[in-house]
């Protein structure tokens, strides 16, 4: 009885200045969680890019590591995304699109599809002059993995991009490595992106004679590229974009 009484005499004489705290932490508390909430909803429905005219387009389809969740859970920005950076090393003339999705794959049969979101209309619709296609690393997940579907949908998806009006340059690039502690994290599977989605990235390219930009290889060895193991931190987006940027200007 005296604790309950206690208890019941604190709370109904509580000064104004202890209560204007505790309605301060809610509201801190509430506007944490709408933040949280925001930043999350830009990775499964990002802005779509707003088309300059005038401009060279440089369109970028992908999943999270395109989008840029590296950087973007820490920075809320794009500013520090392998695409923003290549437009400013391409300088003057060029705007990059950037098309990535988190958590997409190419296989439709996947759990996320990339065809099923809008941005791959949006991509389809912007009828850029080059696309850099880089996708796979979701499709390495053990409920998305089908060896015999990769390669076929690989060589109709890009096909799509090369049969538009505006007869882009269409690039096939590998996904980066993902390391262990992406493995433990996603789910994701380095042995399936390593000995089967790269090498057919590389073949399918080949049969479609396109570029292709091997960011597997390029990637293998740099851990302090990334943030987590699979999403490239600020450095790990502007090396990325340092290795593409020869490959765009055809200086590769």
């Amino acid at each position: 009885m005296i604790l309950t009484g206690c208890s019941s005499f604190d709370a109904e004489t509580q000064t104004p200045e202890e209560t204007q705290t505790q309605e301060e932490t809610q509201t801190q508390a509430e506007s944490s969680t709408q933040a949280d909430s925001d930043i999350y909803a830009e990775l499964e429905n990002p802005e779509i890019p707003k088309i300059k005219d005038d401009a060279v387009h440089l369109a970028f389809v992908g999943d999270s590591v395109t989008f840029g969740n590296g950087v973007w859970v820490t920075e809320q920005s794009k500013e520090h995304t392998y695409p923003a950076y290549i437009e400013r090393m391409m300088g003057d003339g060029y705007q990059a699109l950037n098309y990535g999705v988190s958590g997409k794959t190419l296989l439709k049969e996947g759990d996320e599809p990339y065809t099923a979101h809008y941005m791959y209309d949006e991509s389809i619709n912007a009828n850029a002059d080059t696309y850099v296609i880089m996708l796979g690393s979701n499709d390495s997940k053990p409920q998305n993995w089908n060896t015999g579907d990769f390669h076929s949908e690989l060589k109709a998806f890009a096909q799509t991009y090369i049969d538009l009006e505006s007869h882009p340059e269409v690039f096939l690039a590998t996904p980066p490595r993902a390391f262990e502690e992406a493995e433990e994290a996603f789910d994701l599977n380095n042995d399936i992106i390593e000995n089967e989605i790269a090498p057919t990235v590389r073949e399918v390219a080949k049969e479609l004679d396109v570029p292709m930009i091997d960011m597997y290889e390029k990637t293998k060895d740099h851990p302090e590229w990334f943030m987590d193991g699979s999403h490239p931190n600020a450095t790990g987006n502007k090396a990325l974009a340092k290795i593409m940027v020869p490959y765009l200007t055809e200086e590769q």
